[in-house]
């Protein structure tokens, strides 16, 4: 039998009884994407999670990344208010560190 049609049966066979078909459609499409990312990690360059964690900044919810347009638009939203904001200080001295570097 093929694999696609093996793991839709398997599918069916895991959900309850009282299931819609709304939720067949969405597991099917959530299996859909699973495997399209299986695919992805065969085909391309993936990376560990451990360097994903760091280039996301996971461990530090206050790091954001932003990109250059994104911190100019983000910084003349700012410029008409004079409340100190300690931490969007910070944030914007790593951001000008890293664009040095």
């Amino acid at each position: 039998m093929p694999a696609a049609k093996q793991a839709v049966m398997n599918l069916l066979q895991a959900l309850p009884d009282e299931c819609t078909l709304e939720d067949i459609q969405y597991h099917l499409h959530v299996l859909s994407k699973l495997q399209q990312g299986e695919v992805r990690i065969a085909t391309e360059a993936a990376i560990p999670q451990h360097e994903a964690e760091w280039r996301f900044n996971i461990d530090s919810p206050e790091l954001v990344t932003l990109s250059k347009r994104d911190w100019a638009v983000f910084i003349k939203s700012l410029d008409a208010t004079d409340t100190p904001r300690p931490k969007l200080a910070a944030a914007m001295q790593r951001h000008k560190e890293w664009q040095k570097s």
